[in-house]
């Protein structure tokens, strides 16, 4: 995804310097010389100050000091950049990418995201399926009035409860506003740890039908009378590929297959099945964020209790005073149980507070495991970069 860029000056001050992620040797490439190719993989580059040359495979980046020539032992990485990866900048037309920044609940995506922006005049656009309700946004970590000025947001707290909101329609009104951001000659950016959002953005998603909302309602009732397993079972009968990917927890997908399958005559995996289409066009700059296990887990576990001296409690009284339907999306909402739980009478405060937590870093894994698996990422960094670094780090993979 670097390709083009190996024409820079090279720079004999401290700056980055990459080499593959797994290659733990002494010393250091010379400035500006040439590699051969690590493992026949696709051209890529090495970066040391600002010299690029040519390289395969996956790169840690480095801060060094100053090139002295000599052996040295290479710190930890800050980051990593990823060669191999099909999302190439489209170095003809001159256009930036659309920035795509994903990783886990409580890994400092949007921290980052707003750093980002700053330098390269970007606008961030949601990428999180609770984040699009407006019910919950302590709960859900909508940013702040604050951060929303600072750096213009799109498709934050735009749809109620009550709604059901889906990955179609969030990619439709992706695509009007990543085009929007274009024509206003800005830097658009995904940010979010929806992964299946993500991958609908850049690679688009099977046509699905409408499906009339009496029918939908028809759907959850049997669900409601014949329990998940009861459900699932009858599910098998008409799409058994559907129902062997699914639990009989999953409610929302298990209601989506049959609404489908009732609606059409068709199965929905063989809906799934047919060409992708709607993806945004244009190129990608795909970054992930991946702080360290411990050190997420650790945000997490205080990260919960804040939520709650801002507010969460009283946002769950508010979801509960409408008594809406518990198959709804933003009902699943990670914490949201919980408390709900809680004001009910069936748990304790602490208890809510060790399910709540427990729950988010559950949510993380289960995030950190797909990203890992399904999203290829240029750059991978910790959540704890300087402004200078990324002011030296982003002119090396941005056009």
């Amino acid at each position: 995804s670097l390709k083009g860029m190996a024409g820079a000056e090279p720079s004999v001050g401290a700056g980055l310097a990459a080499r593959r992620l797994n290659d733990r040797a002494k010393g250091s490439f010379g400035i500006g010389a040439k590699t051969g190719g690590v493992g026949g993989g696709k051209e890529g580059y090495l970066l040391h100050g600002n010299t690029l040359s040519r390289i395969s495979g996956k790169m840690s980046i480095r801060g060094l000091g100053p090139f002295t020539g000599v052996d040295r032992e290479l710190p930890p990485p800050m980051a990593t950049i990823d060669t191999d990866t099909d999302n190439n900048i489209d170095m003809d037309t001159g256009i930036p990418p659309c920035v795509v920044i994903a990783g886990p609940t409580a890994s400092g995506k949007s921290a980052l995201a707003l750093s980002i922006a700053a330098l390269i005049g970007g606008e961030i656009v949601n990428a999180d399926s609770m984040q699009v309700y407006r019910d919950l946004p302590v709960l859900t970590a909508i940013p702040d009035a604050a951060d929303r000025q600072a750096v213009p947001h799109h498709g934050y707290a735009m749809i109620d409860g009550a709604d059901r909101h889906s990955m179609a329609r969030w990619l439709d009104d992706t695509r009007g506003r990543v085009a929007g951001i274009r024509a206003r000659g800005r830097v658009p950016m995904l940010v979010g740890g929806t992964g299946m959002y993500l991958r609908a953005a850049m690679e688009g998603i099977a046509p699905l039908p409408d499906v009339p909302g009496a029918i939908r309602q028809q759907a959850t009732a049997m669900l409601a009378e014949m329990g998940g397993a009861g459900f699932r079972a009858e599910l098998r009968l008409h799409d058994p590929v559907l129902a062997d990917r699914l639990d009989d927890g999953d409610s929302q997908r298990l209601i989506r297959g049959m609404e489908v399958f009732m609606a059409t005559g068709q199965p929905l995996s063989q809906w799934q099945d047919t060409s992708p289409e709607g993806m945004i066009p244009g190129s990608f700059l795909c970054i992930k964020v991946e702080p360290p296990r411990d050190i997420l887990y650790s945000r997490i576990n205080r990260r919960f209790p804040q939520m709650l001296e801002q507010g969460a409690i009283d946002e769950a009284k508010a979801i509960a005073s409408r008594q809406l339907d518990p198959s709804l999306p933003l009902m699943k909402a990670v914490g949201l149980p919980p408390i709900l739980a809680m004001l009910e009478g069936s748990m304790t405060h602490d208890e809510m507070v060790e399910l709540a937590c427990r729950d988010t870093r559950r949510l993380a894994k289960r995030q950190m495991t797909w990203f890992r698996n399904q999203y290829r990422a240029e750059a991978t960094l910790d959540g704890n970069e300087t402004a200078q670094f990324l002011e030296s780090f982003l002119p090396k993979i941005l056009p």
